[in-house]
C-alpha cells in the first residue's frame, strides 16, 4: 500500500508539472507569434520609407 501512495504521489507531481510546461511553451508561442506580428509591422513601415543617402 505505501509503494502504490508513492506511485500516486509522483504520479500527481508529474501530471503538476506537465500542466505547468504546457502553460510555459504556450505562453512562450504565443509571445513568439506576437513579435512576429510586431516585426512585420515594423517591417512594413519601414518599407515605406524613404532611403537615406550618406
Amino acid at each position: 500500500m505505501a509503494s502504490d501512495l508513492k506511485l500516486h504521489q509522483i504520479l500527481e507531481k508529474l501530471n503538476v508539472e506537465t500542466k505547468i510546461a504546457v502553460e510555459i511553451q504556450d505562453w512562450i508561442e504565443d509571445t513568439f507569434e506576437k513579435k512576429q506580428v510586431i516585426s512585420m509591422f515594423q517591417f512594413q513601415e519601414t518599407k515605406h520609407l524613404p532611403m537615406q543617402k550618406d
